[in-house]
């Protein structure tokens, strides 16, 4: 599991242990697992060998690989002096503020080197180099430290990410109770008075349909105590005046008004619908007349 990897492409091939993982091990390490009692776990696992499958423990010492480069576990930032490069601050600077005095200060030196490479160029160019050797030495400090802050950097970004989640939340949570109140308020205002009258409108257009059904009821009762009911032109006649009556439409109802499907269903049963009942009647008199 530790030995020492070649590199022969851009992307190396996985270690040989990771052939080990196949689903018929996996399977019989948690058939171990789960039969093994705690006193023989440790038998049943040393019995089997299921170590092999035991993810491997991260590194905490040593170097590790990566792409042909040895790169240390614990990287830390250098010092400039340990790369043979002039530290233009002290070694050990603590807290944040530090860091932005020092970088304002280094930024003003850089804005005044490069104010003289200007100068030096406008009176002798060939002087340039050293100029432009100050000006690279104060952006590698600069850099340094930035490098330094990216921890800071970091736990701050954190922590604004943290805050907006928050404040996401939070206005999710106001606008559900806002919702919740809304609700709250339509239910509390549907009272019994409310659904009464809902439904005395509902009955009062039901009325007019009422009307018209007594009418067609009155007609076929005069027919059938007629005395002439053997006149087939004339109850034929009349049949076709009370057709037509039916079929004729109603007219258009306001859009406020309840429809008949809001009127409760014992009012419904009480109603019957002219169009099946009343028609199917008189055929049933004209079949058996």
């Amino acid at each position: 599991m530790s030995g020492e990897q070649t590199v022969s492409e851009l992307y190396p091939p996985p270690p040989v242990f990771y052939l080990n993982y196949t689903d018929e091990n996996i399977k019989l390490r948690e058939e171990a697992l789960k039969s093994a009692s705690s006193a023989t776990l440790a038998a049943t696992i040393q019995q089997q060998d299921f170590s092999f499958l035991d993810p491997p423990k991260p590194l905490t010492t040593g170097t590790f690989t990566v792409f042909g480069m040895t790169k240390p576990i614990t990287e830390e930032i250098q010092l400039l002096k340990n790369y043979q490069i002039p530290q233009l601050y002290p070694d050990e600077v603590e807290g944040t503020e530090e860091y932005i005095k020092i970088l304002k200060k280094l930024n003003h030196s850089l804005l005044f080197n490069y104010v003289e490479l200007l100068k030096t160029l406008s009176r002798a160019p060939e002087d340039f180099r050293t100029n432009i050797d100050n000006i690279r030495l104060i952006l590698i400090n600069m850099h340094h430290i930035l490098n330094g802050c990216r921890t800071h950097q970091a736990r701050d970004t954190i922590k604004l990410m943290l805050e907006q989640q928050i404040n996401r939340r939070m206005k999710s949570i106001t606008e559900i109770n806002q919702c919740k109140e809304k609700v709250e308020l339509i239910c509390n205002s549907i009272t019994k008075e409310t659904l009464v009258e809902t439904l005395n409108n509902s009955i009062k257009e039901l009325e007019i349909d009422e009307a018209m059904l007594k009418q067609m009821s009155q007609d076929i009762s005069e027919i059938n105590s007629s005395e002439n009911s053997s006149d087939y032109n004339e109850f034929i006649k009349c049949y076709s005046n009370i057709t037509e009556t039916i079929k004729s439409p109603l007219p258009p109802k306001s859009k406020t008004s309840s429809s008949i499907s809001n009127i409760p269903k014992k009012i419904i049963n009480e109603s019957f619908d002219p169009e099946t009942t009343f028609l199917s009647e008189i055929e049933n008199m004209l079949l058996t007349g």
